[in-house]
């Protein structure tokens, strides 16, 4: 959801935007993309969800906002994760994923995101 909150005492929404469930599971279950963690620089919204990966989405038009980019880690494939707390730095992302602990990703391109470090300490 996307609100004008120029007036503190009575927010405006502008608009809403839903993803889709048909990421990053073959076989997705509607109950498990709960969105978990969130970071907004300027206009792009970084979305992390118990199964569908990170998403990013392009806010500069806050009537119509669109996904721009996802990633989900594809050694991960078949195996329980969630993407669960993102610090956006610069044009890197740092996820916490449960289970499977840390990953450093260039979303320079968000059509294009590339995965530069992945800290698996728990051999998930």
């Amino acid at each position: 959801m996307i609100f004008d909150i120029t007036d503190k005492n009575s927010p405006l929404l502008k608009s809403t935007f839903l993803t889709s469930t048909l990421y990053s599971d073959t076989n997705p279950d509607p109950g498990k993309y709960n969105a978990r963690g969130m970071a907004v620089k300027n206009d792009l919204v970084c979305l992390c969800y118990d199964g569908g990966g990170l998403r990013l989405i392009n806010a500069l038009d806050k009537l119509t906002p669109r996904q721009t980019g996802r990633c989900s880690n594809p050694d991960l494939n078949g195996k329980p994760r969630a993407y669960i707390k993102i610090v956006l730095d610069g044009s890197t992302i740092h996820a916490a994923v449960d289970f499977c602990d840390m990953e450093v990703i260039n979303v320079s391109d968000t059509a294009n995101i590339q995965l530069i470090s992945w800290w698996n300490t728990w051999n998930c």
